[in-house]
């Protein structure tokens, strides 16, 4: 872990120096710090656990069917927020508004 924290560390002190937003400096600081993470949680779990292929240990590996599947989980999501976001429109609970960066 001290690895990732100086991998990440460099990363995310110049974001949080530089960029003003709260909510834009934590989405900025936790992609990479995910990324590390699962780049180096094979080698956690090769020397720590001797797992050779620890995703594959629980499951997370890439075979046709599990693509199929997170295919229909992604469209189930984006058609359930189609659905949402229409039906609040029709029913008066939403007001459309275009963002102030583009104005």
């Amino acid at each position: 872990m001290l690895s990732l924290l100086g991998i990440w560390l460099p990363i995310a002190v110049p974001i949080y120096l530089l960029v003003d937003d709260s909510n834009l400096v934590t989405i900025l600081t936790m992609v990479p710090l995910a990324i590390g993470f699962f780049r180096f949680l094979p080698l956690w779990g090769k020397y720590l656990y001797q797992q050779p292929q620890i995703f594959r240990h629980y499951g997370l590996e890439r075979t046709p069917l599990n693509g199929v599947e997170l295919l229909r989980g992604l469209a189930i999501g984006l058609i359930s927020i189609l659905i949402l976001f229409s039906l609040e429109g029709l029913l008066g609970w939403l007001v459309w508004q275009k963002p102030n960066i583009f104005c």
